[in-house]
């Protein structure tokens, strides 16, 4: 049996209250923590990575335990320091890569820390994420060896098929992923199709410009990333509360509704978009409300995700590939993501067209008819 979380569903609550006290979505006095429940936020808070917002929380309250508030400062200040030396260490690749007339693109981490919270220090981020185009790769992997990295892993067979590759400088433990495209394949969201390149903006940190995705397309990369980890961190959906919160004016819904059904990513940022207005109190503007969040279909999802998050108990993997069916618009994707993702103990290997058969035959065995229901009809 795995161990028990050293937070309740109780620290969760008072860590998402004072989330909003942070986004401004519910007033200080509306959170109550006794001297003795702040050491469980601190560890949800820690899990969930939003010591940032903690921090900006207690700094405007009077009624914290000073220990509380040094032990929560003394995180922070921890996590600032990594986030600057990731960020010195971004700076080093932006100028080898712009070296080589390589064309890029800086994902998640600093850049969303710049467009959500305008301060590096507040979102947490461990690693660093940089898309280019598939064909510099072989240059790019060049000029990071250059500074230092090297693949962390020799599988070859990661070039082919996937969406990045992994690098490592050993000298400060940087990692850093390669993107030649912001999913895989296999994920069925072909978003780098709808020019994201073409939408690009720059960000800057001190004087350097750090060009990273639109405003539309960083949201809807948010959400299908937070999905693809089957929302397993609340940060992520604090990350899309704070873009709503304080981008809404600046964000073109209707490019991104256009951009969503060319991609059939509605229904996944529809959930996200709920689960951002049900744990964090965001408005989302009234037309986005009425053509994404009208379809009621997605509330029992919505239901069954916020209460894996604050149970603290992740839905399994077969509980998350069913629901992963569910969260793709169009049927072709549903089918194929229940084809080649369901799990499917026990069934040995098959190469050539027995597969076909095999797969389904194993499948309705161990789901019934389910699997190809959720694939058809989506629910």
């Amino acid at each position: 049996m795995g161990s028990m979380p050293a937070f309740s569903t109780a620290d969760i609550e008072a860590l998402i209250a004072l989330c909003r006290h942070d986004l401004g979505t519910e007033p200080a006095g509306g959170v109550r923590i006794d001297h003795d429940g702040w050491e469980g936020v601190l560890d949800a808070a820690l899990d969930h990575g939003l010591i940032g917002p903690l921090q900006c929380a207690v700094s405007n309250m009077h009624s914290v335990p000073e220990r509380v508030v040094n032990t929560i400062q003394t995180a922070y200040l921890a996590q600032a320091g990594r986030n600057f030396q990731l960020i010195h260490a971004l700076s080093g690749v932006l100028a080898a890569l712009r070296k080589c007339d390589i064309e890029l693109c800086v994902l998640k981490g600093p850049a969303v820390a710049l467009l959500a919270y305008e301060q590096i220090t507040n979102r947490q981020f461990t690693d660093l994420d940089v898309l280019i185009r598939y064909e510099d790769l072989s240059q790019a992997e060049v000029a990071l060896a250059q500074l230092g990295f090297r693949r962390a892993s020799t599988d070859a067979g990661r070039f082919q098929g996937e969406k990045d590759i992994q690098f490592i400088r050993d000298s400060d433990n940087v990692l850093l992923e390669l993107h030649w495209a912001l999913n895989a394949p296999a994920r069925r969201f072909p978003i780098e199709m709808t020019g994201i390149w073409e939408r690009r903006q720059t960000v800057c940190f001190q004087d350097e410009a750090i060009p990273t995705l639109g405003l539309e397309d960083t949201l809807i990369g948010l959400c299908i990333h937070a999905s693809v980890h089957g929302w397993s961190s609340l940060k992520w959906i604090f990350d899309i509360a704070r873009l709503v919160r304080y981008k809404a004016a600046l964000i073109d819904w209707q490019s991104l509704l256009d951009c969503c059904r060319t991609i059939g990513c509605e229904r996944i940022v529809a959930v996200n978009l709920r689960l951002a207005i049900v744990l964090f109190g965001i408005k989302p503007p009234d037309a986005v409300a009425a053509q994404i969040l009208s379809d009621e279909w997605t509330t029992q999802l919505v239901e069954r995700f916020q209460h894996a998050i604050l149970s603290n108990e992740p839905l399994n993997r077969a509980d998350l590939a069913l629901c992963d069916i569910q969260l793709h618009d169009r049927v072709w994707d549903r089918f194929l993501i229940a084809y080649r993702q369901l799990p499917a103990p026990g069934q040995k290997i098959t190469v050539g067209p027995r597969r076909y058969i095999s797969r389904p035959l194993r499948l309705f065995h161990l789901y019934g008819c389910d699997w190809l229901r959720m694939a058809l009809i989506g629910r």
